[in-house]
């Protein structure tokens, strides 16, 4: 059985510690109460995407989650999630838009993967 929630924008997902341990140091760090994970600052739709990768280290990153995951895999030390953002970016990068979006986004949360195509 789950033995926490974690809830995002009111909306509550059930999940088992051990599986988000293993993905994120963040959830075996916490001093939250035990069982209960009040998720500020992210949406629901993105902490739902972070948990299915934590199960299945499989994560969908398109170009209207990408910015949003990366904060979150950033925030939560996802390291698999933040190498998956990083790639997307690093493909779509070209010369008209490698100064502003995925360069920024990149520097942003400290991560180069992007740029050396991984």
């Amino acid at each position: 059985p789950c033995d926490l929630v974690i809830e995002a924008e009111g909306v509550a997902f059930n999940a088992h510690k051990n599986i988000l341990c293993g993905c994120s140091p963040y959830f075996s760090n916490t001093q939250q109460t035990p069982g209960v994970y009040r998720i500020p600052g992210v949406s629901a739709d993105t902490m739902r995407l972070l948990i299915e990768y934590a199960y299945t280290r499989h994560l969908e990153v398109t170009r209207d989650n990408v910015q949003l995951l990366l904060a979150a895999a950033d925030q939560f030390n996802v390291m698999g999630a933040l190498r998956a953002c990083s790639g997307f970016l690093g493909r779509q990068l070209c010369v008209e838009n490698a100064c502003i979006s995925g360069s920024y986004w990149c520097h942003v949360f400290g991560s180069l993967l992007a740029f050396n195509g991984t």
